[in-house]
């Protein structure tokens, strides 16, 4: 390990350890504070990164029992929890996409048919995000190893790089990517690592159960208003210099047949994605539990060779998730994944990211709290 890296644990270390020994709250047991002392340690850890996220959570779920703030058995216990095993399926199922490459064939191929606007493009872009979100609880791996390759292409294809030309059209695709983005996260329970954490917490704070298809039936409004109107509200905040894409649709048929003809492993792959979202919509009629959906998807990806057993063992964010999962039970920080590859690419100032960034989250919160709270009500949920 790295001097620099080492230094990197000094601010988690003193975070615990202030909080452990201050006075505790009034109506707080011990056990809670001293949790939410290593807790915190862990977060800020995580964000600082001394070690790998996986590693972090290892370290500190030996430190919750060596210290005696639980048992060993109450730690292993979480690990037997759905939710836990139903984000590690969804990440799995998501490597299928990427690997089979039936992620960007549907991209393109939505490409080639509406892509002759910017602002059709951008909602073409949202529209692939949108149909392999239930299967992709990584949206950093959604974003950024599906959507944002295929973003930058079609920059680069009308000449707009970061710098000078990141007007003509890559500024507002980067941003409505994004930001698209983090509407399909909202909309499935698999769509996004944190949505079943917080199935979970309903479940043991509430005792309020939270299936595939109630969510969908809660987010699906607010989500489709979030849709149409953030790649819009972008559009009219940050235009393109470039409105027409004439050539979009040439560069999607090149990349379709670099792609060639649709593999055995796509159609194998599409098959079983299908036949699970159908049993994750119809878990109330069925009784059958999400999770073992899941399992009984990542099996047939197997069987088919969609994907091997090492990549089962080499999905590395599937397993970092299940560690983190038993010290995020209680509280839990889940970032942006997707943030530093669209800000990175070099079309987006800081001072627009943080700008615009605000403005939308105000439009969001409008959308999803204000809108979602009048549809719940008239559901009869609330």
């Amino acid at each position: 390990m790295g001097m620099k890296r080492q230094f990197k644990w000094i601010g988690p270390i003193l975070l615990s350890a202030i909080l452990w020994n201050i006075s505790i709250p009034n109506g707080v047991t011990v056990q809670a504070w001293s949790l939410f002392s290593i807790f915190m340690g862990t977060i800020l850890a995580f964000i600082l990164q001394p070690l790998q996220i996986g590693a972090i959570a290892f370290i500190s779920l030996g430190l919750t029992a060596l210290l005696g703030v639980l048992s060993v058995k109450d730690i292993l216990s979480s690990f037997s929890q759905p939710t836990v095993w139903l984000i590690v399926s969804a990440f799995l199922f998501s490597r299928g996409f990427i690997k089979t490459g039936l992620g960007k064939r549907v991209a393109y191929y939505l490409m080639k048919c509406f892509g002759d606007n910017t602002l059709k493009l951008a909602y073409v872009l949202q529209l692939s995000d949108l149909l392999i979100a239930p299967a992709t609880p990584s949206n950093t791996a959604r974003a950024g190893g599906i959507i944002y390759p295929v973003v930058r292409s079609v920059c680069s294809a009308f000449d707009s790089n970061p710098g000078e030309t990141s007007k003509r059209l890559g500024n507002y695709l980067m941003q409505a990517s994004y930001h698209g983005n983090t509407t399909t996260s909202a909309m499935f329970m698999t769509a996004m690592a944190g949505n079943p954490l917080m199935v979970s917490i309903a479940k043991d704070v509430a005792n309020i159960e939270i299936s595939w298809g109630l969510w969908l039936l809660v987010t699906i409004v607010p989500g489709i208003i979030g849709f149409f109107l953030i790649p819009l509200i972008i559009y009219f905040m940050n235009p393109p210099e470039i409105k027409k894409t004439p050539h979009a649709k040439s560069l999607a048929i090149s990349e379709l047949e670099n792609l060639g003809p649709i593999k055995k492993s796509e159609i194998s792959l599409v098959i079983i994605f299908l036949c699970a979202l159908i049993l994750w919509a119809t878990t109330q009629i069925t009784g059958l539990n999400a999770t073992l959906i899941g399992l009984l998807a990542v099996g047939a990806m197997i069987i088919t060779n969609v994907i091997s057993w090492n990549d089962v063992t080499g999905e590395k964010g599937a397993w970092d998730t299940m560690f983190c999962m038993p010290i995020s039970q209680e509280l839990t920080h889940y970032a942006a994944g997707p943030s530093p590859i669209f800000f990175e690419s070099g079309y987006i100032s800081q001072s627009q990211w943080w700008r615009n960034g605000f403005i939308l989250s105000i439009i969001n919160l409008i959308i999803w709290i204000g809108i979602g709270s009048l549809w719940i009500k008239f559901l009869g949920l609330i």
